[in-house]
């Protein structure tokens, strides 16, 4: 995906289980998706995290947030987050970087990449809602967000609002590609076909990210190819009987 500039580190190792620090007291700038208590401790079994009670009874797949003494995770269903935006009901926006780690500070990734490349979190890991074309605050573009609930990467969605989209190898970093022919943004737009970078394989009506395939489109058939755009960022050109179809890369969620 991006490079992601977060510190990282390793949980404490005791008889031969994970242990993770007590977990955060309710954060009220997110709603998760369970409650956090302070008694409990979590432990990694076989790749998966469970609550225990302080009886030492297992309580469930753990969901929620976690302090280590090198920062936050996320867990959902017992499983560690990675690479992907979490959304509260405040509108605020989290990252959670590759490591598992949510993000502080200057980091190398972006919800619009036609409007920069790095974004900004502050110590609390709560996205200053901007995008920047550097790892400064001196260019700074500004990124609207929606009062939503949490989104986890596995229950993000295409919007009803996209009719024409496809998607590529880069779907796992929540983007897909929609159609921008009659957008009034790019009219007038001259588009620099550059090399072939794939085809469609697949047609689907799904609109739920986790469920679609790579190079899979809604409307576009099965071996229309597509192309790089030589003159403009995050654009990509497909082509049918002979006829080029401008589409942007967008960011689901």
């Amino acid at each position: 995906m991006y490079v992601i500039n977060v510190k990282k580190g390793n949980v404490v190792m005791k008889k031969s289980f994970k242990f993770i620090a007590a977990a955060l007291a309710a954060i009220t700038a997110m709603s998760c998706t369970s409650a956090t208590v302070f008694a409990d401790k979590l432990k990694s079994v076989d790749g998966v995290t469970y609550r225990y009670s302080d009886s030492g009874e297992q309580v469930g797949k753990y969901t929620g947030w976690a302090k280590t003494s090198k920062g936050r995770r996320y867990y959902k269903n017992g499983v560690m987050l990675k690479k992907t935006w979490l959304k509260a009901k405040t509108g605020k926006y989290y990252y959670i970087g590759k490591d598992g780690y949510m993000s502080t500070g200057f980091v190398k990734v972006t919800r619009d990449k036609n409007k920069g490349e790095y974004s900004y979190f502050d110590e609390n890991g709560v996205w200053d809602g901007n995008t920047y074309a550097s790892d400064s605050f001196d260019s700074v573009f500004l990124y609207d967000i929606t009062d939503v609930a949490l989104v986890p990467l596995d229950e993000v969605e295409i919007g009803s609002a996209y009719t024409d989209y496809f998607t590529l190898d880069d779907k796992d970093d929540l983007i897909f590609y929609a159609n921008i022919s009659d957008s009034p943004a790019w009219k007038g737009k001259k588009f620099t076909k550059g090399k072939v970078l794939g085809e469609i394989k697949v047609v689907t009506d799904k609109r739920k990210l986790s469920a679609i395939p790579e190079y899979a489109a809604n409307v576009l058939p099965v071996g229309t190819k597509i192309y790089y755009v030589t003159n403009f960022t995050g654009v990509r050109l497909a082509e049918v009987d002979g006829k080029l179809i401008p589409y942007v890369q967008t960011a689901a969620g």
